[in-house]
């Protein structure tokens, strides 16, 4: 493995693993108030109150404390891990990139970095950093906010916004990939549109709709699974035909799909049919060894053998094999020592 090969699986894997990055390190942050400081001036609950902010993992353990490891752990892990991995190294990447954008057509430099911008206009190469962005200020929204309905609330707003700066920027250069993000997009906003119903009707209330909901989730879910795998297909057939997808037609991917299995067929048999004409080429061989030394019972050195049968020295040991099987199967009745050839 190259080093540029090195250089680009660290950086997919490192952006593969960014979200989950994210809410790790968030989760050092994320504090709640277990308590709503009401009736603090009752002197038989006051006592019973738990003050401050605790950690949302856990509960045990109140946030900035001098007297727990919250405090050293935010300090000496999360703020790092916040400000190298989530800030600095996406940064230096992108600092990079748009200091050496007249290099993104180089066959070197795309090895390493063309995951960033491929598929996409040269001059919107920044649009994977805010795809990864939104996954990630998704996962921050869900640590930072414990309200549910504001949680929610959020998460479509942000969502929204992300599908509308995606119309207008228009960053991918075929139309169905582009058409596939806003697909994806609408479905989560939808889910979130039913979660968000969930929370208005109630937990109580909420058991008398239980199979509605899980009737419309599964619907939602499938009808985007569908038309995902139909504009992939699109535009699969349109990168290998090389073609413009809203030239195809559905017809068009049947007939892609029909010729590439034929073309699978005929592969097959073409290599059936050439190793049948091998077989063959090697018995004829071995026949017409055979015919020119069935005069005499001298057996030629493997040099000399290799030299007849215009093969290295080698492969003789195999092909003796063959020349026994071959000897066997049509002159059984051969003596012992010509066997031995």
């Amino acid at each position: 493995m190259t080093k540029r090969n090195v250089i680009a699986m660290v950086i997919i894997v490192y952006f593969f693993l960014y979200p989950f990055l994210v809410k790790e390190t968030i989760k050092l942050f994320a504090c709640v108030p277990i308590d709503d400081g009401e009736k603090e001036n009752d002197p038989y609950t006051s006592r019973l109150k738990q003050k401050g902010q605790y950690l949302l993992v856990d509960t045990l353990h109140q946030c900035w404390s001098s007297e727990g490891w919250h405090r050293t752990a935010a300090i000496a892990v999360g703020v790092p891990s916040l400000v190298i991995f989530l800030i600095l190294f996406p940064l230096t990447l992108a600092v990079f990139l748009a200091s050496n954008t007249d290099r993104f057509q180089e066959e070197d430099f795309s090895t390493r970095f063309g995951f960033v911008y491929v598929g996409m206009h040269l001059s919107k190469w920044y649009w994977f950093f805010f795809a990864v962005f939104r996954t990630s200020a998704l996962a921050m929204i869900g640590m930072l906010i414990t309200d549910p309905g504001f949680q929610n609330l959020a998460a479509e707003f942000w969502l929204v916004f992300y599908l509308l700066i995606t119309l207008v920027v228009s960053p991918y250069k075929m139309r169905t990939i582009q058409n596939m993000e806003i697909v994806s997009t609408l479905c989560i906003l939808t889910l979130l549109y039913y979660n968000m119903w969930m929370l208005q009707i109630g937990i109580v209330e909420m058991h008398d709709y239980t199979v509605t909901f899980a009737v419309l989730i599964i619907f939602t879910i499938a009808i985007a699974a569908l038309v995902l795998v139909v504009m992939g297909a699109f535009a699969y057939v349109a990168v290998a035909q090389g073609v413009n997808p809203r030239e195809l037609k559905f017809k068009d991917i049947f007939i892609y799909a029909a010729q590439r299995s034929k073309d699978g067929m005929h592969l097959a048999t073409r290599k059936m049919t050439h190793d049948q004409d091998s077989e063959i080429a090697q018995e004829k061989k071995i026949s017409m060894y055979l015919q020119g030394q069935k005069s005499t019972n001298v057996v030629p050195s493997p040099k000399k053998r290799a030299k007849v049968l215009s093969s290295p020295p080698s492969e003789v040991v195999e092909l003796d094999t063959a020349i026994e099987a071959v000897q066997l199967k049509q002159h059984p009745s051969l003596s012992t020592d010509l066997i031995e050839l």
